[in-house]
């Protein structure tokens, strides 16, 4: 996605975009509660998911969120800069990317094989 939303100067590849992150999100969110229901069991589901939660919002708030998002558009000039303003879009994305291979990192520590199930 942050090779549509930079570059886009008009509305299409805005709805490109819109419609990519929506069925990435939508899938991921609401496979959470299953992923969760299947690791923790079902009758823990609500405490996981009550954790699992709280947790996100203060990684949204700390490292993804506006704080230091707007910090860094502020130093590179501001959205006045052009494609420069997208600095903080490739932060957000570049922490994601590093979330998501030290969540890899993790999984291959402690089920070495790629395709085993849980």
């Amino acid at each position: 996605m942050l090779a549509i939303w930079p570059v886009s100067k008009s509305l299409g590849p805005f709805i490109l975009f819109s419609i990519i992150s929506g069925a990435g999100n939508g899938g991921f969110f609401s496979t959470v509660p299953s992923a969760v229901g299947h690791i923790y069991g079902g009758h823990r589901v609500p405490v996981a998911l009550a954790m699992i939660v709280t947790a996100w919002s203060a990684g949204y708030f700390l490292v993804r969120g506006a704080p230091i998002a707007g910090w860094i558009l502020e130093k590179y000039g501001g959205s006045a800069a052009g494609t420069q303003a997208f600095r903080p879009a490739y932060y957000a994305g570049t922490m994601s990317l590093g979330s998501a291979g030290l969540i890899f990192g993790v999984r291959q520590i402690l089920t070495p094989s790629i395709l085993s199930y849980a």
